[in-house]
């Protein structure tokens, strides 16, 4: 549950929501999830994603704002990207977050695919 001071509460937020001081974020997990989060053990970055193709102008556009939007990638440097594909995208990230990524550029027209860097145990396309 996420809630803003002095607003109502939203159960299951966006996965875009941006935390801010004095919100209140309730999260249900176990004792070894909330201890790795309190001594800041975060998971490791290890799946990349590949981009083949934009099928339209717009879809390069479009796929530029979602990777900015999904990875944090300045916007600018998501544009140049995405002018100069095929190609892998520069930073790492989660298994949930480039796993969001490649359907939600699917939705924009942009064929790409989750590939999984060295430290990853396996690969998984998606699509």
């Amino acid at each position: 549950m996420y809630q803003r001071p002095n607003q109502a509460g939203q159960v299951m937020p966006s996965e875009d929501t941006v935390l801010y001081p004095d919100d209140r974020l309730v999260v249900l997990a176990s004792i070894s999830g909330l201890r790795r989060i309190e001594q800041h053990q975060l998971a490791t970055k290890t799946w990349g994603i590949e981009v083949q193709a934009a099928l339209t102008a717009d879809a390069r556009f479009d796929g530029a704002s979602e990777i900015a939007r999904i990875t944090g990638l300045n916007l600018g440097l998501a544009r140049q990207f995405m002018a100069q594909i095929p190609g892998q995208l520069p930073q790492p990230l989660y298994h949930h977050q480039a796993l969001r990524l490649v359907r939600h550029l699917h939705r924009v027209q942009v064929k790409a695919q989750m590939i999984a860097t060295p430290a990853s145990p396996s690969s998984e396309f998606v699509g």
